[in-house]
This record gives C-alpha cells, sequence and structure tokens, in this order.
C-alpha cells in the first residue's frame, strides 16, 4: 500500500470513488474540485495503479478561548472504495496525514454516530457540538447574498474563542451566503433549500426571527436551523502537537 497526494490526473479517479463512497453527481462532484481542488491537499492510499482510499484535507484555523490561531486542516469526504474495505486502509491513510499534514490540529465531521468511536481510536475528541429547531416563514428584515469576504467579516464578528475559522474561498461549498439586517443588528446565515426546505447550515447570532426571515424571503415552507448548542456531538478535534483541546468549541459551517 503506497499513500500519496494526488495530482490533477487523479481527478476522473477521484471522481468515481466519491461517487461509489457518497452517491453524489459527478456534476457536483466535479464542481467541488474545480472549486478547490488548487488550495486543498487531497490524500490517497493506492493499490497499484488504483485509488483505494482518500481524504481531503481543507485548511483552516482553530482559534483558541486566548483568541490565538492554530493552523487547523479540515478532514472532508473520507472514503474507502467498497470492495477494499476492511483492510485498515482508512486508518492507515488517516496516520499518514497525521504525520505529514504539518498542522497543529485536524478536525471532522464523522458520517454517522458509528464512527466516532472509531475516529476516537485515532485520537480525536468530541468537542463541537450543535442542536436543531425548525421554524416557518415570516418576512422580517433587510436580506440579502453575501459575498465571502463580507460573511467571513460578520461571521468572525460573532466568534470569539474556541472556534474554526474558515478560509474565504470555502465558505461557497458550504451552501449559499447571506447578509441579513435587522432593527437588532446584523446577522449572516449560510445553507441551501431542498424541495420547499431551508437548511440553514449556520445562523450568527442565532436567531429564530432572522431563520423565519430567511425562510421567507427564500419562498420556503420551513427552515431547518443547525445551531449552537450541546444536544449533540457533531464534529471532532484532534491535537497533532500536544496543544490543548478544548471541552467544547464551535464548528458552525461543516461540509455535511
Amino acid at each position: 500500500m503506497k499513500f500519496t497526494l494526488a495530482k490533477k490526473s487523479d481527478l476522473p479517479a477521484l471522481t468515481r470513488l466519491w461517487q461509489r463512497c457518497f452517491g453524489d453527481e459527478p456534476k457536483e462532484i466535479e464542481g467541488f474540485w474545480s472549486a478547490v481542488f488548487d488550495r486543498i491537499l487531497v490524500y490517497t492510499a493506492r493499490e497499484g495503479n488504483t485509488i483505494a482510499s482518500m481524504a481531503c484535507v481543507l485548511p483552516t484555523q482553530y482559534v483558541d478561548e486566548e483568541g490565538e490561531s492554530h493552523s487547523c486542516g479540515y478532514i472532508y469526504a473520507v472514503c474507502t472504495d467498497p470492495l477494499q474495505r476492511g483492510k485498515g486502509l482508512c486508518k492507515g491513510l488517516m496516520e499518514y496525514i497525521h504525520k505529514h499534514c504539518n498542522l497543529s490540529y485536524t478536525a471532522l465531521v464523522p458520517a454517522e454516530e458509528s464512527l466516532f468511536a472509531f475516529y476516537e481510536r485515532l485520537g480525536y475528541h468530541s468537542c463541537f457540538y450543535h442542536r436543531e429547531y425548525t421554524v416557518t416563514p415570516k418576512k422580517g428584515g433587510k436580506i440579502r447574498p453575501a459575498t465571502p469576504e463580507v460573511y467571513r467579516s460578520i461571521r468572525e464578528l460573532q466568534l470569539y474563542d474556541n472556534f474554526l475559522s474558515y478560509e474565504e474561498f470555502l465558505l461557497p461549498c458550504a451552501g449559499q451566503l447571506y447578509r441579513i439586517e435587522t432593527e437588532d443588528g446584523l446577522y449572516c446565515g449560510c445553507g441551501y433549500r431542498k424541495d420547499k426546505t431551508l437548511y440553514l447550515r449556520e445562523l450568527l447570532p442565532d436567531s429564530p426571527e432572522v431563520a423565519s426571515a430567511l425562510c421567507a424571503y427564500l419562498g420556503c415552507e420551513k427552515a431547518v436551523v443547525r445551531t449552537m448548542g450541546e444536544d449533540k456531538p457533531f464534529g471532532m478535534l484532534r491535537s497533532l502537537k500536544g496543544g490543548p483541546l478544548p471541552q467544547t468549541a464551535y464548528l458552525g459551517l461543516a461540509l455535511d
């Protein structure tokens, strides 16, 4: 087994592997590669010339309780060819990433609950939590699409410590970005519409009234909002260089 970084010539094989594992349409996957491939790292495990497993490492920063930033890789789209599972490829690939990525921390969101135990054995700690609630539409506020620069600026004003900070080029990968202004203040929201439901991956600061306004703005029948809270373990963090791990932190824009 050989562990290597992917090259552009590997993109067709990476797309096929992604599709087999997650079922997304090739057009969606290719859009992701087109937007970010040159600015992220994609690690692979290979059996001969065949890519059997892969993991993307997206550049982020973990901001600690003192407000200091540390290099962090958000590990995304971890997958192994179904025909190659059971051989320890994912474990080996993750250990290779931890050794060679030269980062202070790595973060990830397990694709299903059963994987929390797997990542715990690899040194990850559950510290990102969230809760969800649902609202119906009600008009209000001044809403308009936000550029990644504007969104990041508003987002970082709301967050002070123990959170994951994203590079601007990654923000559109999480969904549509919005700037919302009300009499009470300035908000940012990120999400996507599916059928007649708005799925808000982030709303800062949290406000059911603003979620309802965004729901009405987009013509949806309801909005499902994911926000800060300690109801449910959501993501995990690992220290690679001995830095402290928080009990709780904020992840927000996970590309789940």
